[in-house]
């Protein structure tokens, strides 16, 4: 029954992952608290595993949306090019920080988190005032979606995008930029809670680090069988609607993560 919510939330994720470019990490992240939580893992490495697995699991994700993308030249590799650097740096800085954190710090942390994204969501699109931007612009982006991304194992592609919209790239190109951004990010980020967290005590059986392996490759395997329709919608469907629909979903994942005790 526990493969079966993890293929579920995989599905879940592949779909939000192609469709509005966030990476499924603030879906993912949530039920794997509370799978943990059933599963009896020690509530102090609950928070630490969730985030890592969910990390892990976007690997798959957003090696499949990237692809897809690709196919349909959807990609901005100049953008790309310019906001990797500072995501990788990020990613290994937030890895570090994250492993240095108490659980319920980083729960509360990612409930802030959750909040301010929804509240972006439900605003709309954010336009700038420019279209040309400097390199040290996209490399400062890049370094701080990269250490939110290590930080609470987002992906980092629900704060990506509607950076990428504010700098004027359409949605389908920002959403597109954004998956292909993620894929070696997370690989960095994942491999990094794996070497961290090979010393700490009381890890379940079936992780390597702070990865739990069954959920991390069912969740990614399942988001990869979703990723080539939500791409599909992603350059059909008009997601105003389905933005601020999901931005109430985020504000009461958000406080139910504030209030749950781990």
């Amino acid at each position: 029954m526990i493969f079966l919510y993890f293929i579920l939330i995989g599905l879940l994720a592949g779909v939000l992952s192609g469709l509005l470019g966030i990476g499924g990490g603030v879906v993912i992240i949530p039920c794997l608290v509370v799978l943990f939580q059933k599963l009896n893992f020690p509530p102090s490495l609950i928070v630490h595993l969730a985030m890592a697995t969910s990390l892990a699991s976007i690997v798959f994700t957003s090696a499949a949306t990237s692809f897809y993308q690709y196919k349909r030249n959807a990609i901005q590799w100049p953008i790309w090019k310019k906001l990797l650097p500072g995501m990788l740096i990020g990613v290994s800085l937030g890895v570090f920080i994250s492993d240095a954190m108490h659980g319920q710090a980083l729960q509360q942390g990612f409930s802030i988190l959750l909040l301010l994204i929804a509240i972006r969501m439900s605003i709309g699109k954010i336009q700038g005032p420019f279209q040309s931007v400097s390199l040290n612009v996209y490399l400062v982006c890049g370094l701080v979606v990269g250490i939110l991304s290590g930080m609470f194992g987002l992906g980092g592609g629900v704060l990506l995008v509607p950076v990428l919209q504010y700098f004027l790239v359409p949605i389908t190109l920002a959403t597109a930029t954004s998956s292909a951004c993620l894929w070696p990010t997370v690989v960095v980020g994942s491999i990094l809670q794996v070497l961290l967290g090979l010393d700490a005590a009381g890890l379940p059986e079936h992780t390597w680090g702070y990865v739990y392996w069954p959920a991390a490759v069912s969740i990614g395997l399942a988001s990869m069988l979703s990723a080539k329709f939500s791409v599909h919608l992603a350059h059909t469907l008009h997601k105003q609607w389905l933005e601020r629909l999901f931005a109430v979903m985020l504000i009461l994942v958000s406080l139910k993560m504030w209030t749950a005790v781990v």
